[in-house]
């Protein structure tokens, strides 16, 4: 993961990720909440990207309820990977990972987002308390979270 929070800083400062990504692209038709999609038509979406979908920044902020008062969680900034496209109980989501700049392993997140329907669920871990879910996953989509999490951020 270090090797990874590396390269992605690397990347932004050569503008090579920070680039924003066009609104006109994010709303194809006049459709916001299929912004997420844009990343699988030839451009990776990156987390701080997903932020110009309507949809999904308010559905975020939402979940992230008090806790998007950190700055990083916010405007999930710090190193990430690019969107990708993942199945939870039958769902069609879109993964979000990112982290706190220079403090990736104990403050970090996985967020699901659902373009279709608005859905939105998310594990966050920040190291001043425990790791916690938002957007009231369920039993399973909890244990799906943490697989998810698992991946990311405990390789």
């Amino acid at each position: 993961m270090k090797l990874l929070c590396s390269v992605f800083v690397l990347l932004l400062a050569k503008g090579a990720v920070a680039a924003d990504f066009p609104a006109h692209e994010l709303r194809q038709a006049g459709r916001p909440a299929e912004a997420a999609a844009a990343s699988f038509a030839g451009k990776d979406v990156y987390p701080p990207q997903m932020l110009a979908d309507k949809a999904f920044r308010k559905a975020y902020h939402r979940a992230l309820g008090e806790s998007r008062r950190e700055r990083w969680l916010a405007r999930l900034e710090g190193p990430g990977v690019p969107v990708r496209p993942v199945r939870i109980g039958g769902g069609e989501y879109r993964l979000v990972a990112a982290c706190k700049a220079h403090d990736c392993y104990e403050n970090n997140l996985v967020v699901v987002f659902a373009p279709a329907s608005g859905r939105l669920l998310g594990k966050v871990l920040q190291s001043e308390r425990p790791p916690y879910f938002i957007g009231d996953p369920d039993g399973a989509e909890q244990a799906e979270l943490d697989r998810l999490w698992r991946e990311e951020w405990r390789p």
